[in-house]
């Protein structure tokens, strides 16, 4: 239908392009296909039409992702994503948005009780109004990417995605296994350059589990949820 639209002309009638990303309640399902590859279908299909550039706009993400208050009615045999398969779906998302050209991303939606008939979907805010896993990673991401910009998105080897950015201050790489497996998790050496001040291996929810000394490395592990890797530079 995209297609049908600009046959019909209506490259001069809008600035922006959006889109909704859905999954059907399981991370799995929409890590079937990728966010990038998502945005690579859409992108094909305007640079058949569109003579110039076209702004990419992600205005609904995580609806109906179902990550069930202990607070609401669940259905018998509905599933409940985990607080991990929601991080993960959350900065996977935006890593990949990110690493796409995606200008803009709006994650669907804030607060738990908002909609009397969407009492279970995943929010940053519980019912009475705590913030839950997905608004801590939201603003740990948010915090720790101040100021950085995108340098390149990348594999490391067969089982890791990653994604890079940089700033005056520092070096940010975040990683996360390719295949969505919440129970699996490979091992990864990293390092901190010799002439850096060393690095700082968060989690998804910003606690500093590793430190690497300047010209040292040490092995840890990626899993399904992203991590932080952050080398400091030297002023």
């Amino acid at each position: 239908w995209i297609d049908r639209l600009f046959e019909n002309g209506i490259s001069d009638h809008f600035d922006v392009l959006s889109f909704h990303y859905y999954t059907a309640g399981r991370p799995v399902d929409v890590h079937d296909v990728p966010a990038r590859e998502r945005v690579n279908d859409i992108r094909t299909v305007v640079e058949r039409h569109a003579t110039g550039d076209v702004r990419l706009w992600e205005t609904e993400s995580g609806f109906p992702l179902s990550m069930c208050s202990p607070l609401a009615f669940v259905d018998a045999g509905e599933y409940c994503a985990s607080r991990e398969e929601a991080v993960a779906f959350l900065l996977r998302n935006y890593f990949e948005w990110i690493g796409s050209g995606v200008e803009r991303w709006f994650f669907y939606h804030m607060f738990f009780p908002d909609r009397t008939d969407r009492t279970r979907l995943a929010g940053f805010f519980e019912w009475d109004r705590s913030p839950t896993a997905l608004a801590v990673a939201y603003a740990v991401l948010s915090d720790t990417l101040r100021g950085m910009e995108y340098l390149r998105s990348f594999d490391v080897g067969s089982d890791i995605a990653a994604i890079e950015f940089a700033s005056d201050e520092a070096f940010v790489t975040a990683y996360w296994l390719k295949e969505w497996a919440s129970d699996r998790a490979v091992r990864m050496k990293v390092e901190a350059p010799g002439d850096s001040q060393g690095a700082s291996i968060l989690d998804a929810m910003g606690v500093e589990y590793e430190r690497v000394k300047a010209g040292q490395s040490s092995s840890i592990e990626i899993g399904s949820v992203p991590v932080y890797k952050i080398v400091h530079r030297h002023p």
